[in-house]
């Protein structure tokens, strides 16, 4: 008769580690469900608003990255091309001076002629049509700029049209929503940068404005000037010394129920002046001359 209740006991023993072990498995699960709607939140990803609609990167069926303010602080970029270049796929095409550069995607684009017809280039949604002959296709200034996407790969044609063969570049500037907090209507930012081969100085200044929530305004400015810079083998580079000027007005009005619609206005200008500037800065392969 002993070993029926050995047997029960046993039983007993199995079925209480087994409803351990569920209640164990099952605490992650209650714990997930509770954290969410406690308003904790799981990264999937850096989204993506220029693949069609918004999408989560790795839902986008192409190549994509997508950059944004902390990359732009943390290599502590003197122009576009200085984030872009570590995107895997993707250089500057002849000198990376701030004076001027293009951009090179996966072999196509360069510097010999426009990189219009390959690369798509978009701030802020508009296109951008300018190229100066062998000086680059991209003239402004980084610190004006908070995101920037990238599609690599002919499928950007499909949204873009036959001009995105290589792939898109589409850049997007700061709001005056992004220096205002809480309930602040006006914000101010000085931004001062020295770097010490070729003793460049930066200033940076802007001013964000917010009087409600159906309108906003940003104005900034910036001083770049550097002397001549040394290169890795300690030559000197023609044509890194000079000046430039840049300057950002920026407008957002929102309207409709809960202000879902908006209108937005912007402008972007950019002045240079540079010292011995060499007139083929983006094709290695032949040499026009200096002015």
């Amino acid at each position: 008769m002993a070993q029926p209740v050995t047997e029960k006991r046993y039983l007993k023993t199995s079925t209480a580690m087994a409803a351990a072990l569920i209640a164990t498995l099952a605490t992650p699960l209650n714990a997930q469900e509770s954290t969410a709607d406690g308003g904790v939140f799981t990264m999937l990803g850096r989204l993506v608003f220029g693949a069609g609609s918004e999408r989560v990167a790795i839902d986008v069926p192409q190549a994509v990255t997508v950059l944004n303010q902390d990359d732009f602080d943390r290599e502590q970029a003197t122009t576009v091309g200085d984030v872009l270049e570590r995107i895997p796929g993707v250089s500057t095409v002849g000198s990376e001076s701030p004076w001027g550069e293009s951009f090179n995607i996966r072999g196509i684009g360069s510097g010999g002629s426009a990189d219009e017809p390959r690369i798509v280039m978009l701030i802020d949604g508009v296109g951008k049509y300018y190229e100066q002959y062998r000086l680059g296709s991209l003239f402004t200034e980084p610190e004006f700029f908070k995101r920037v996407e990238v599609l690599r790969g002919p499928s950007s044609s499909t949204l873009y049209g036959s001009g995105a063969i290589a792939g898109v570049i589409a850049m997007e500037t700061k709001d005056a929503s992004d220096f205002l907090e809480g309930d602040d209507t006006f914000a101010a930012r000085q931004r001062l940068q020295f770097t010490g081969n070729g003793n460049g100085r930066l200033s940076s200044t802007i001013l964000a404005f917010a009087p409600n929530d159906s309108f906003e305004a940003l104005l900034g400015y910036n001083y770049r000037t550097s002397d001549i810079v040394e290169g890795g083998d300690g030559q000197l580079l023609t044509g890194t010394e000079g000046t430039s000027r840049a300057f950002i007005a920026k407008g957002t009005l929102r309207f409709g129920d809960a202000n879902e619609h908006s209108l937005e206005a912007s402008v972007v200008r950019n002045t240079s002046f540079v010292n011995d500037q060499v007139y083929n800065l983006v094709d290695a392969t032949t040499t026009v001359g200096h002015g």
